[in-house]
């Protein structure tokens, strides 16, 4: 008697997709890691099919990502867990990792290959904040917004569109918070870089939140949101960080704002002229 094929194993004329499954104290999480489907991502550099060395290099990294997300970062855990499901590689940009989530695949978060846990971790703890808003999008609008692209964004090196900064903004939040218990952790992270991710992000997206909240294109529950985004921010940026990390973060963020208007011009959100 034949017995049926393993879906789960490669065989002639079939090659399944790999599922991670890693489990840290109470927590488990069992992702697809999908390098077959031709829809698996819109608009990204997905790669090809993975060989068996390349797959074992993503399973270690989730097992040291997720054992951190596990033990230091349960809430951050938790939502991963119940929001993402599948895992797209990516190839890397030069110089620097690249990960995305999309509101046509939602649960699905594409990365490239993460050098080591603790980037692995910060970059789910991000995209998962995407995942939730657009899961909220699709619920209840948050803005009008016209789609022009004039304003700054912290993270980019191009102009963004209101709708585009909610998102980012979203999602830096989660990053602020990733580094904000991470900082804590000098077994696992360098401290100083730590602090400096913290201050960075936590100030660069409040700043980010103060535009959302004067471009009046906020619905009524936008506006709800954001000023709970905000909230958040400001409770944070009571906290204590050394004062060379503050001034490291600082000295970034102008040169990124600098480098910024140099490539696009004035800030967009100052000086643009809305009917151009």
């Amino acid at each position: 008697m034949q017995l049926p094929v393993d879906l789960r194993l490669d065989d002639d004329g079939w090659q399944c997709i790999r599922q991670l499954t890693v489990r840290a104290g109470e927590t488990t999480i069992s992702l697809l890691l999908d390098d077959l489907d031709p829809y698996r991502f819109p608009e990204a550099h997905a790669t090809g099919r993975l060989d068996g060395v390349a797959v074992e290099r993503w399973r270690r990294a989730l097992v040291d990502a997720w054992t951190l997300l596990a033990s230091h970062h349960p809430e951050t855990a938790e939502e991963i867990a119940a929001g993402v499901t599948v895992l797209v590689p990516l190839h890397a940009a030069p110089n620097h990792d690249v990960s995305a989530t999309s509101r046509h695949c939602f649960g699905a978060v594409a990365l490239s290959q993460p050098a080591h846990g603790s980037l692995f971790a910060g970059a789910l703890a991000h995209e998962r904040q995407h995942v939730k808003l657009s899961a909220l999008l699709d619920l209840v609008p948050l803005m009008s917004d016209p789609g022009w692209a004039h304003w700054y964004a912290p993270w980019r090196d191009d102009p963004r569109s209101l709708a585009a900064l909610l998102q980012g903004a979203y999602a830096h939040l989660g990053v602020a918070g990733f580094w904000r218990r991470q900082r804590h952790l000098g077994h696992n992270e360098p401290s100083g870089r730590a602090h400096v991710e913290f201050v960075r992000w936590r100030d660069e997206t409040r700043d980010v939140v103060s535009t959302l909240l004067a471009s009046g294109a906020l619905t009524p529950l936008g506006v709800r949101f954001v000023d709970g985004m905000a909230a958040t921010l400001d409770a944070w940026r009571e906290e204590p960080v050394p004062t060379a990390a503050e001034q490291q973060a600082r000295a970034v963020a102008h040169r990124h704002r600098l480098a910024w208007q140099l490539r696009n011009g004035r800030i967009g959100d100052e000086t643009k002229d809305h009917d151009e």
